[in-house]
């Protein structure tokens, strides 16, 4: 007969990476942080720390971000986790949030995880594998019962190929898990099926992320600029970029700011795009200069002139 296999009760530290152990006790605990999840050759589950990298935060007020950060501050507060017991609830919560490209999601990602790793202790799971993603919830479940667990996934629409059923299964099925929250984004809400996006047991709130306000585009320019940016660009800054995305808006401070081209043209360029069907999801920062200077050869009227 054979013997069942061992609990993993603690993680067992190869290099910068973290392995389910049941013998060795090297640490009882993952270290608050981000991690990736993967499996060796051999079929054995680990965790890879990783960096969300992304530029500095700008705290704009009521703010998605600010909206997201404080409900599930709220979700883990004693008070609230304390009446899902009472009710005989499985303690977790689906966000998802959906815009078009460049909105600022992933900044709303970004911060939301440095909440839960800084001042909650917890553990963030970036962009897991919906297939693989129950067994590795389930091991550090088993290691760790009442660790805090945010999973984020980036163009949910393309995670749910191939794996809805699984993760029905965890959202409010058989292996839901509970002290969990999932954090989602989509460009696409309508490839988001309603059993899914419709479902409050699946996703509690769907927020749609919209372009920036006037006001918020201010801040988040006055945050960026220097002094003397400020003097010359801002408050024309602001009344040019009205319609854009977040995304947008940094174009154009490196167009303007960077690369000392007029405001006018930095908006030209960024409406061509659109035009063009290019898309800012397809824009590389790293080529802005050639693209620059291949979308104004056909500014004929009026050619480039940096400023002074």
């Amino acid at each position: 007969m054979s013997k069942k296999a061992s609990t993993p009760k603690e993680y067992l530290i190869n290099g910068d990476n973290y392995y389910p152990n049941t013998v060795s006790s090297r640490i009882s605990s993952l270290p608050s942080g981000a991690y990736s999840c993967h499996t060796t050759m051999e079929g054995i589950p680990y965790f890879s720390p990783i960096n969300i990298m992304t530029d500095k935060i700008i705290d704009i007020p009521n703010s998605v971000t600010e909206e997201v950060v404080n409900e599930i501050k709220n979700f883990w507060s004693e008070g609230v986790s304390a009446k899902f017991k009472e009710y005989g609830l499985v303690h977790k919560r689906g966000v998802l949030l959906a815009g078009k490209p460049g909105t600022g999601k992933t900044v709303t990602l970004a911060k939301t995880a440095e909440i839960i790793i800084e001042e909650m202790d917890g553990i963030v799971l970036f962009n897991p594998s919906a297939g693989d993603l129950p067994g590795f919830l389930k091991l550090i479940k088993d290691i760790e019962p009442n660790r805090k667990v945010l999973v984020i996934w980036e163009e949910f629409d393309s995670v749910l190929r191939g794996y809805e059923s699984e993760l029905l299964s965890l959202l409010d099925g058989e292996i839901q898990v509970g002290n969990i929250v999932y954090l989602a984004t989509t460009n696409y809400l309508t490839r988001i099926p309603s059993r899914i996006k419709n479902r409050p047991s699946r996703f509690a709130r769907v927020i749609e992320v919209n372009e920036p306000t006037a006001e918020a585009r201010r801040i988040f320019l006055n945050a960026k600029l220097t002094p003397q940016d400020k003097q010359l660009h801002l408050e024309a800054m602001v009344h040019a970029s009205e319609g854009f995305v977040m995304d947008q808006l940094k174009d154009m401070i490196i167009s303007v700011c960077c690369f000392n081209y007029p405001i006018d043209v930095a908006v030209r360029k960024i409406q061509e795009m659109q035009e063009d069907s290019l898309g800012i999801d397809d824009y590389n920062e790293e080529q802005a200069e050639n693209v620059f200077k291949s979308k104004t050869k056909s500014y004929k009227n009026k050619p480039l002139q940096p400023l002074k």
